[in-house]
């Protein structure tokens, strides 16, 4: 029923969108949403998505919004409402496999579902949502102890949204205590000396982020 409803919210959002857009000088659409689709047909003519003046996401979006160039210009506001849509079914199964009671459950989907600022960025064109799903899908294989799959997730949030790095340091000593480290000695030791003040302080900082990764995945 919340998902039907949240459903709903997000089609009359996109409707009443479209109406503003149409009618009011002030516009309902994300300035951005233009400069994603402008990038796209770039692409589509063979150039390059930064070819587009102040286009600076990765190129992974501007492909991913192609479909607004050849289909139809909603294809990007309807991709990022149903990335918003399974964050929610996400952040329900994460927490159901915590056994968290199902009244909390439900009102954490609801928060997200409801939530003002999450139906506007997602019906307004903005793609945070699909970081998102990333983000609760890297968690969601870091429970299962898929760590390679949760170091390649949080690359390619990162990769997508460089903020999704903060979330390296908790997982990086989480892991120990987890339990899904069998060596828990051996892997100690991996973070202490990943950790330690010389290994990070000497090298720039365009590689730092490469190092991480490639921690992650030694572990």
């Amino acid at each position: 029923m919340l998902l039907k409803l949240g459903i709903a919210t997000r089609l009359a959002l996109l409707a009443y969108g479209e109406l503003q857009d149409r009618l009011s000088p002030v516009k309902y659409t994300d300035i951005d949403y233009k400069v994603f689709t402008d990038a796209a047909a770039f692409l589509v003519k063979g150039r390059s998505p930064y070819d587009r003046s102040t286009y600076r996401y990765s190129p992974l979006l501007a492909w991913a919004l192609v479909p607004n160039v050849l289909l139809h210009p909603m294809w990007g506001k309807a991709l990022f409402c149903a990335a918003d849509l399974l964050a929610a079914r996400l952040i329900e199964g994460l927490l159901t496999a915590n056994k968290v009671c199902k009244k909390q459950t439900r009102a954490s989907v609801a928060c997200w579902l409801f939530n003002p600022f999450t139906m506007a960025i997602s019906t307004r064109g903005s793609g945070e949502a699909l970081v998102t799903v990333q983000i609760l899908l890297m968690l969601n294989c870091l429970l299962q102890g898929r760590t390679v799959a949760a170091a390649m997730l949080l690359g390619l949030a990162a990769h997508w949204r460089v903020y999704p790095i903060i979330y390296s340091l908790p997982i990086i000593l989480w892991l120990p205590s987890s339990g899904t480290i069998k060596n828990t000695r051996t892997s100690r030791m991996k973070m202490q000396d990943m950790l330690s003040r010389d290994r990070w302080t000497q090298r720039p900082p365009p590689q730092l982020f490469h190092l991480l990764l490639q921690q992650l995945l030694d572990i």
